[in-house]
């Protein structure tokens, strides 16, 4: 499910063409669910959260619904800190970008700060055995460049298997890090409702 159609439409064609049977493909709302309460066993969010206008509403409604014991996942939401450090820098390369491609750049991009470790304890304060996983620190940088050339140049550009493997080597590394593991680019959260 999407809020836009045309993310429901290419999902259901990519799933088409794969032979994936039994999809079922809606628009929804993330803060508005059309579900009954204690009605879901799992409810999976990827890279999406922080492009909602009111999280914590999404939240509310994951929780509304999930059976108890019932397990969410949010995957690959970004970390406030790079935000907070680099937030003029993004604002400049948006502005580029937007100049050279009207649609390349996403406009909740414009609104979110990322998520902290602090605000993901608050807004799921109703759920158990909270779990934040550092998802990538270096390979980000090395994949954020690879995208920001694709759009500025409007071609592919695809990314070196050596220099992946090398990055997420380096990543591996860096998470067993004590002070700098908490600081990677996304988060993965897992948990149950309560």
């Amino acid at each position: 499910s999407d809020i836009a159609i045309g993310s429901v439409q290419k999902t259901k064609t990519i799933a088409e063409s794969n032979n994936i049977p039994n999809g079922v493909f809606a628009v929804i709302d993330a803060e508005n669910l059309p579900f009954k309460d204690n009605s879901l066993d799992a409810i999976f969010m990827v890279a999406s959260l922080h492009h909602l206008p009111h999280p914590e509403k999404a939240i509310a409604e994951f929780n509304r619904c999930l059976k108890s014991g019932g397990y969410l996942l949010i995957l690959r939401e970004p970390a406030s800190w790079q935000y907070k450090l680099f937030g003029p820098l993004f604002w400049l390369i948006r502005k580029a970008v937007r100049k050279k491609n009207k649609n390349s750049v996403s406009l909740a991009d414009d609104e979110t700060g990322g998520f902290s470790v602090k605000q993901y304890k608050k807004m799921l304060a109703g759920f158990n055995d909270m779990e934040l996983r550092p998802v990538s620190y270096l390979y980000k940088y090395y994949y954020n460049f690879l995208l920001l050339a694709g759009k500025l140049s409007q071609k592919s550009v695809r990314e070196s298997v050596l220099v992946r493997k090398i990055f997420k080597k380096i990543d591996k590394f860096i998470e067993k890090l004590p002070i700098i593991k908490n600081y990677p680019w996304d988060w993965d959260v897992y948990c149950r409702k309560k």
